[in-house]
């Protein structure tokens, strides 16, 4: 059997998932041949040993090849990485795909390299918090977080990303049933820093007016204890947690403080038990430590 789906892509460099059930014993995975990596998980195990890969070369087209032990009805997750260019499935002769049962939960999320997952000697796509909801609260997710931005940070010269407030319309577009962001760390140098507070009521208050009828989770800016970072950053890293929490509440939605270990329900009621912050390690999402 031959499903096609003909290029389906990523629109920003985060990874997203195609998700169907197949009665296979044969499985191949048919992507462009210049197209990125993906991650296969069948019934929620993780599969790395591929039979074989081969290209085509007068169609351009790559297929990968799982052999399941028996014949029965798998549920089936591709993690594609950015700009993979996934082109279908074939299976053996009477294998049938089919629809993923049921509809779930849609959960979107939006945010700098903390929540897009970018970490050494990991695995970007299943390591980070994201992919940690997905898996136990067994969400569908869109995330479209992008490494060195901010409220009002664009991030790095040349790499075509765009601060959060400008990515808004692909959450708007799908209208998830959850919205969980996580902004601020990279707004915290000087360059950023004075122009913060404007751009994070302007974000909160569009998110408010273009979600009305979405739940809204904002968390804290995380705190990287890090020793390389200056006192007058980590003074800026605290207004700015200030500042989205004021926002938050204001919108009335609820807030997690990961900075001061504290979470707020959306009427400014402390929900938890005040701990203190939780990041008590040192490094950053690219620089990975165990001190924490």
């Amino acid at each position: 059997m031959i499903v096609d789906w003909m290029f389906a892509r990523c629109d920003y460099s985060q990874p997203y998932y195609i998700d169907f059930m197949a009665d296979c014993t044969e499985l191949e995975i048919v992507a462009h041949s210049n197209g990125s990596t993906f991650g296969l998980i069948v019934d929620d195990t993780i599969i790395t040993d591929m039979i074989a890969i081969y290209s085509n070369s007068e169609t351009a087209k790559s297929y990968t090849k799982f052999v399941f032990p028996n014949k029965k009805i798998r549920k089936i997750r591709i993690i594609c990485s950015n700009e993979f260019r996934f082109n279908g499935v074939v299976t053996d002769a009477r294998g049938t795909v089919f629809a993923a049962a049921g509809k779930k939960i849609l959960c979107a999320f939006d945010g700098d390299s903390i929540t897009e997952g970018v970490a050494q000697n990991k695995h970007p796509f299943l390591d980070g918090y994201v992919s940690v909801i997905q898996k136990v609260l067994d969400f569908d997710v869109i995330d479209i977080a992008s490494g060195g931005t901010g409220f009002v940070n664009p991030g790095p010269s040349g790499s075509n990303r765009v601060k959060i407030l400008d990515r808004l319309d692909k959450i708007v577009s799908r209208n998830p049933n959850i919205f969980i962001f996580c902004c601020g760390l990279n707004d915290c140098s000087d360059t950023y820093y004075n122009d913060v507070e404007q751009n994070i009521n302007d974000y909160f208050s569009a998110v408010k007016t273009q979600l009305p009828n979405t739940i809204v989770i904002p968390i804290s800016p995380f705190n990287p204890r890090d020793k390389n970072y200056t006192a007058d950053w980590t003074t800026n890293l605290l207004q700015i947690n200030n500042c989205c929490k004021i926002a938050s509440l204001n919108c009335g939605f609820p807030y997690i403080d990961i900075i001061n270990g504290i979470t707020y329900d959306n009427l400014g009621n402390i929900i938890s038990c005040d701990l203190g912050g939780i990041i008590t390690g040192e490094g950053n999402v690219t620089d990975i430590k165990t001190t924490g």
